[in-house]
């Protein structure tokens, strides 16, 4: 779908160490499930890496199923790949992170929320919104380095929007 450099400075055509991610868009009509940060007030797409040995599906199923509490169907379609270049730990070296999106479905009926510390602090919420609304609140939302994705998932949120409004 399209990269993102968040420094300028950066030299892409040096080596870099990758992470792959996985992240689920789940419709209910006009409206995405999205996970709301009440501590930052943005929003994001559920899902994230995969822990070692697990596959894709697996590893979406999990996040999915961790962050939101819903437990995904079977069937998935792949949707786009984002690539976001950063400055590695410590400001050295280059980090790629590759988000690999796919449309989901869901069981109906949610289950609790199995959220780790760090989204605990976040104030991880899942919520059904509209892809429009969901990104120009991300708009709204001061950049910080705390939440480094509001960008991509900004993005990917307006991509749905109009392939929605112009299918």
């Amino acid at each position: 779908m399209f990269t993102i450099v968040r420094s300028p400075d950066l030299d892409l055509a040096i080596p870099h160490r990758a992470r792959k991610a996985y992240r689920a868009i789940i419709w209910d009509d006009d409206r995405v499930l999205l996970i709301k940060s009440r501590k930052y007030g943005d929003w994001k797409f559920p899902g994230g890496g995969a822990e070692p040995g697990e596959r894709a599906f697996a590893a979406l199923a999990r996040e999915t199923a961790e962050e939101t509490g819903y437990q995904l169907k079977t069937r998935i379609k792949p949707f786009g790949v984002t690539r976001e270049y950063g400055k590695g730990d410590g400001g050295n070296g280059l980090f790629c992170n590759e988000s690999h999106y796919y449309v989901c479905t869901v069981h109906p009926t949610p289950g609790v929320q199995r959220l780790s510390a760090y989204e605990i602090e976040h104030g991880y919420e899942p919520i059904w919104m509209t892809p429009d609304a969901a990104a120009d609140e991300n708009d709204r939302v001061p950049d910080d380095p705390a939440i480094p994705w509001k960008k991509r998932e900004t993005a990917v949120l307006r991509l749905l929007a109009a392939r929605r409004k112009n299918p």
